[in-house]
């Protein structure tokens, strides 16, 4: 008995009107990359235009898009704002492009703001407010605190990607919420954990995995400046406190930046360290058979590669899924976590 093949299916709305029915027998490609943070994520919808009866959709329009397999639940990937039209032959082709529409221009804004005596949690509730959206924050980073802060000549899209690289957060917008949560835990917006996938290598078709020297640093260690005392702090066992040096003793990198307090030291410095555990290794592969509910920061599990890759714990960093002749397929970029 032949295996049974699965069969892509996709939904696509523009402005509301769903065209799907027009994709399904006019499809050339379809390709969406989902992205981490800040960076918009972007869809390309190529058109048999042959017979010269396929409309061209103004530019602004919102397309929505579901991808998935026929006869099974089909999976949302976001509103895009349509921003690139082109039309092509022969023989004749329109191609559709747009990038997540969740960012506002307002974003995009330069501003002067300044934060005394607030947390985390405060500072991002005020952003996404002034944004017109809502925020989902990781408890463990809500509560924060942080004693004075400043947003000069900063866009909120610019000030929110610095305090993610601060407290090794994830920060970006999704379906219109500002998400802040740490990276590389495999958890949603709301806290949740994420289930794993298992990525086989027969399921694979390419892979190309990386590997450097990073995790050869055995902790971080960060100065703050006691303007009061005049004194230059370090996390030195000499009287002064241990908490500035996040993970242990041994080939430490010391940073370079005098910090103003020691709360930004110690955030400064575990962040770091965070983000080299991190990332130590990459691994890519495309997958024949694609997994439509694939994207960032899902934690993945890997099986038949080489010991070294099958024993890392792997969390996803970017996703392109792609529909045409091939059928479904996925490019999966994933990192690994150390510690």
């Amino acid at each position: 008995m032949p295996e049974f093949v699965k069969v892509p299916d996709c939904e696509v709305l523009v402005d509301g009107k769903d065209i799907s029915g027009l994709l399904r027998s006019r499809l050339v490609s379809l390709s969406i990359t989902d992205k981490r943070g800040f960076e918009a994520d972007t869809a390309s919808v190529t058109i048999d235009d042959a017979d010269g009866k396929v409309s061209i959709p103004p530019r602004g329009a919102k397309m929505q898009i579901s991808i998935g397999w026929k006869g099974e639940p089909l999976y949302s990937k976001g509103t895009f704002f349509i921003d690139d039209i082109e039309h092509s032959g022969p023989p004749d082709q329109l191609t559709i492009r747009g990038k997540s529409a969740d960012i506002a221009s307002s974003f995009q804004e330069l501003r002067e703001e300044s934060y005394h005596e607030k947390t985390l949690g405060d500072i991002l509730d005020a952003v996404a407010g002034r944004n017109g959206v809502s925020a989902l924050i990781a408890d463990e980073l809500a509560g924060k605190a942080i004693a004075h802060m400043d947003q000069q000549n900063e866009s909120d899209m610019a000030f929110m990607t610095r305090l993610g690289e601060e407290f090794d957060a994830l920060a970006t917008i999704k379906e219109g919420k500002l998400l802040f949560m740490p990276n590389g835990q495999g958890k949603s917006g709301s806290g949740q954990a994420l289930p794993a996938f298992t990525i086989r290598r027969k399921s694979g078709d390419q892979h190309n995995f990386t590997a450097n020297d990073r995790s050869e640093y055995t902790g971080v260690k960060a100065r703050w400046q006691d303007e009061r005392a005049a004194e230059i702090k370090t996390d030195e066992k000499d009287g002064a406190e241990t908490q500035f040096l996040a993970g242990s003793e041994g080939n430490v990198k010391v940073m370079r930046r005098l910090f103003a307090s020691k709360e930004e030291a110690q955030r400064a410095a575990e962040a770091q360290w965070s983000k080299m555990k991190r990332s130590g290794a990459k691994f890519n592969m495309a997958l024949a058979v694609g997994e439509p509910g694939l994207f960032p920061e899902v934690p993945v599990t890997v099986s038949g590669w080489k010991p070294e890759i099958d024993q890392a714990k792997w969390i996803t960093k970017q996703v392109t899924h792609e529909i045409s002749d091939s059928g479904l397929t996925s490019s999966v970029n994933l990192e690994s976590l150390k510690g």
